[in-house]
């Protein structure tokens, strides 16, 4: 609730924005210094951008996800656990909490680095023989293993 309240104060709005907006890039090499535009991703390098962040992950964190599966935040990453049995029902939970996010991040106009998303099974007897396969926003999500469980 105080999150919201701090947003529809207009004078803070406006402070946040300007900080948000027009973002550069800088590369000065050999005497000469270029600049590009900068418009995506949580600004860093500051103070403020882990705060920002903070705010805005906290929805997701707030997320109510069905039982065993969990969402935990570190740095600028999030990371999702999902506990199961049977490959089909691993699938099907991770697919439901990715749907989850995906929403989430579409209401907040965030956007996931899919590129950057692994999908690590881990099972008692180590490797997975043929781990289960996901998708997430349209992309599939190609299983990693991480080698023998000890």
């Amino acid at each position: 609730m105080c999150f919201y309240f701090f947003f529809f104060l207009p004078y803070l709005f406006k402070l946040i924005s300007s900080f948000l907006d027009n973002r550069k890039v800088f590369l000065k090499y050999d005497g000469t210094t270029t600049s590009k535009e900068y418009t995506i991703g949580c600004p860093q390098g500051s103070n403020s951008g882990p705060l920002y962040w903070l705010l805005i992950a906290n929805g997701a964190l707030q997320t109510s996800f069905e039982e065993d599966v969990r969402l935990l935040a570190y740095a600028d990453d999030f990371y999702l656990f999902v506990k199961a049995t049977g490959k089909h029902t691993i699938k099907a939970k991770v697919t439901r909490a990715l749907e989850q996010l995906d929403l989430w991040s579409k209401r907040v106009k965030i956007s996931f680095a899919h590129e950057k998303t692994r999908l690590i099974p881990f099972g008692k007897k180590g490797k997975y023989q043929h781990p289960p396969y996901c998708r997430f926003a349209g992309t599939g999500q190609k299983p990693e293993n991480v080698g023998e469980s000890s």
